[in-house]
């Protein structure tokens, strides 16, 4: 081979190993951003089960004090 067809090849070469390499770091990414996405989907459903948890709870409590104050009814004095 001449130095001219070393050197294409050589560069062919290179190039076909950097589109590999794009190619495989493409891929990672979209695993990457799909785990992500799954990962925030959780915290959010997570996040929506503590808001109910917590709004259950306030509205339970103030069942509770409208019970204690006799069910919100003014005391005749």
């Amino acid at each position: 081979m001449s130095e001219s067809q070393d050197l294409r090849e050589f560069i062919r070469e290179q190039t076909l190993r950097l589109e590999r390499i794009a190619v495989a770091m493409e891929k990672s990414n979209r695993l990457v951003r799909a785990e992500l996405r799954e990962h925030f989907a959780e915290q959010r459903r997570k996040t929506d089960e503590i808001i109910a948890e917590g709004r259950a709870q306030r509205e339970a409590l103030f069942r509770v004090l409208a019970r204690l104050d006799g069910g919100g009814a003014a005391s005749a004095g």
